[in-house]
């Protein structure tokens, strides 16, 4: 971590190691489009040279495809298991060995299995490069490199075939391979010798394909993550259609050399870029959802008059224009899908960003071959392809994407604007993601501000009353300038070593008579009164009343926390009170209420009865029933159970899930580090 510190510095050898790292960034982006761009001029003369029919060479762009797809689903939680260096060194270590390979393939069927590897090892590039501006760049800082790095990804597609053809003309197909894999090889030494580990031990989980698979189901349940997914993927696919495609129609049918069709790639992908930076202005007036689905009915509508122009047979010129409209337009989905689903996902992001790539190269390598089917005959099934996929990203942005991710207010966003402490100058122009830490936490993200409450790390000082873990709680990975709120001073909700931590960027918010306490532990917090707003970024928090079940010593409250149009409470481990109700009046009603479930029965300390001391599943969801609140999310359960001391309630989740269906209530049931879903 010391020389990702190094990279933090502000010295001039710190700004020149930046510089470094942003060239090694770029041109790890850069492989990807590289490997499959620079040799698409060639595709008509793999066929003929390796005597094959166009659909089977086509499969070798679907191979490649896939295997970028595959590769970012393993890069991703391999990268943050075992650290960033590693798995990329390996990566790029694959990506010119199966690129040398290529240029002595004998047969297309060699090369498609070669050109998957290649596209695996390209994988793992891709995804790293972005790992690793997350892991030294928060916030607007981030932006702006991962902008730079979108610009690369933007221009690569042109640069590579105007590349592929200048080799063609002077060598042959094998030659564009041999390129790709000497500048794949010249990376690799490149990052070995300068490129730093960026991701520290301690926040590297165990490397775990349960784990993995928990954190991916959780992000696919999110509606508003899936939307923008799957339309980015389709509208993607249309992209390879075209760039399968393209080459066949526009070379073979329309007799256009291999340099001309280089110049009118290159044409069309100066539109995306184009309208890609076009988009970049307009982001912030419009917003990224706006402008995400202007580019997914620009390319649908460009898409279906493509079609009709080729069924008509009216020429190359009209055929041109629609193509270069339908490109352009990709130009304004491309960016911002990704904006809407990576923003404030956390530790989570990477795995975000492998769905997102995933996609967008599984459903890429399926339009391919179905768009070169008789391409080389007709324009016909290039533009049937292209338009179907087009219209069915426009259909997913209707029917699944939620209103609230589409750009428009609910009316229940819109109702919370008159709430009781909603700030009426905000604007909501981001959208609030939750994520549940280990045990009680939480993380609140919106905009460029992150709020954590009770967030646990350290589970030693429970260990003689609640005993072991079940299982290792996840690292907390706060960046600086986190904030923290506390519902009470009990070790299992207060980890001091952590808050101290926070505490040195961001603000400790507690309840009045607890700052003492934390005090003592030479933490400086923000101490409000029950009913007490105060602003934190973009958001509102207020502290309200609570029951903990040693009664006044401890000063327990819940806290309200709003931001973006949504409202929820995190109460803490309470027990169930009579305040719900005028919380629901004063406050009220809320999108999620995080409410402990375990209904645990403790003896100790002279604190010893049969009945619970948190609340049970059922009471949780009558305390989100009387909150009024649409969802009711567990926590506090499942992770210690040391009886006799600390006993846990047997059944909690599917008395829990049975319960708030009963009143009506969404219930989630998220592991540790899992999303959880607004869409309610």
């Amino acid at each position: 971590m010391e020389n990702a510190v190094a990279i933090r510095a502000g010295s001039g050898g710190g700004a020149v190691r930046r510089i470094c790292v942003l060239v090694l960034l770029a041109a790890l982006t850069a492989l990807g489009p590289l490997s499959i761009d620079a040799y698409i001029p060639g595709l008509p003369r793999i066929a003929d040279s390796l005597h094959s029919p166009a659909w089977a060479v086509q499969l070798t762009v679907t191979a490649c495809l896939a295997g970028l797809a595959i590769g970012q689903l393993l890069a991703g939680p391999l990268s943050d298991a075992l650290g960033r260096r590693g798995p990329l060194l390996f990566g790029l270590t694959l990506c010119a060995a199966a690129g040398a390979l290529c240029a002595l393939a004998p047969n297309v069927w060699l090369l498609i299995v070669l050109r998957g590897m290649q596209g695996l090892g390209g994988a793992f590039a891709l995804v790293i490069a972005y790992a690793y501006v997350s892991d030294l760049h928060e916030g607007k800082a981030a932006a702006r490199y991962f902008s730079l790095l979108t610009l690369v990804t933007g221009l690569a597609p042109v640069l590579a075939p105007l590349m592929g053809a200048q080799i063609l003309d002077a060598w042959s197909w094998r030659a564009v391979f041999v390129t790709v894999a000497a500048l794949s090889a010249l990376v690799l030494v490149a990052c070995a010798g300068a490129l730093p580990e960026s991701r520290p031990p301690r926040l590297r989980p165990p490397w775990e394909w349960r784990r993995t698979g928990s954190v991916y189901g959780g992000l696919l349940r999110d509606r508003a993550l899936v939307g923008p997914v799957l339309a980015n993927a389709l509208t993607f696919a249309v992209m390879f259609a075209y760039i399968s495609g393209s080459p066949f129609v526009l070379q073979s049918l329309y007799g256009l050399s291999p340099q001309q069709y280089s110049l009118v790639f290159a044409v069309n992908a100066f539109g995306l870029v184009a309208a890609a930076a076009a988009g970049g202005a307009l982001v912030g007036r419009f917003g990224a959802a706006f402008l995400l689905r202007a580019g997914v009915t620009g390319t649908a509508a460009a898409s279906a008059v493509l079609l009709l122009f080729a069924v008509v047979g009216l020429g190359l010129w009209p055929i041109l224009a629609a193509l270069f409209v339908a490109i352009a337009h990709v130009g304004l989905v491309l960016p911002n899908a990704p904006a809407l689903v990576l923003r404030h996902r956390g530790p989570n992001a990477g795995a975000a960003a492998a769905l997102l790539g995933c996609g967008q190269f599984l459903f890429g390598g399926l339009a391919a071959p179905l768009a070169g089917l008789t391409t080389a005959h007709s324009a016909v099934p290039m533009a049937a392809v292209m338009a179907v996929l087009g219209l069915a990203a426009s259909a997913v942005l209707i029917t699944v994407t939620p209103a609230g991710t589409a750009g428009l207010l609910s009316a229940r966003a819109a109702t919370s604007r008159t709430r009781r402490f909603t700030m009426t100058t905000d604007t909501v122009t981001d959208t609030l993601h939750l994520r549940r830490l280990g045990w009680a936490g939480v993380e609140i993200r919106l905009g460029d501000t992150l709020l954590l409450i009770d967030p646990l790390e350290n589970t030693a000082p429970l260990a003689p009353v609640m005993g072991l873990p079940r299982r290792p709680l996840p690292p907390v990975d706060a960046p600086a300038g986190t904030h923290a709120l506390i519902t009470h001073v009990h070790p299992d909700h207060y980890d001091r070593e952590l808050i101290a931590r926070l505490a040195l960027s961001g603000t400790i918010g507690c309840h009045s008579p607890t700052a003492s306490a934390l005090a003592e532990d030479g933490i400086t917090a923000e101490a409000q009164e029950l009913g007490e707003p105060r602003r934190v970024g973009g958001l509102t928090v207020t502290p309200v009343a609570s029951l903990d079940w040693r009664g006044s010593d401890c000063d327990q409250v819940a806290w309200v926390v709003e931001g973006a149009g949504t409202r929820i409470i995190h109460c803490g481990d309470t027990m169930w009170h009579g305040n719900w109700w005028q919380i629901a009046r004063d406050h009220g009603p809320f999108d999620v209420a995080f409410l402990p479930v375990n209904g645990v029965i403790a003896r100790f300390e002279g604190y010893e009865a049969n009945v619970p001391v948190t609340l049970t599943p059922e009471q949780a969801v009558e305390a989100a029933a009387a909150l009024g609140a649409t969802a009711a999310c567990a926590i506090h359960y499942e992770l210690f159970d040391n009886p006799p001391a600390y006993t846990e309630q047997p059944d909690i989740a599917d008395r829990f899930g049975r319960a708030a269906h009963e009143r009506g209530i969404t219930p989630h049931l998220v592991t540790d580090g899992e999303v959880v879903p607004l869409d309610n």
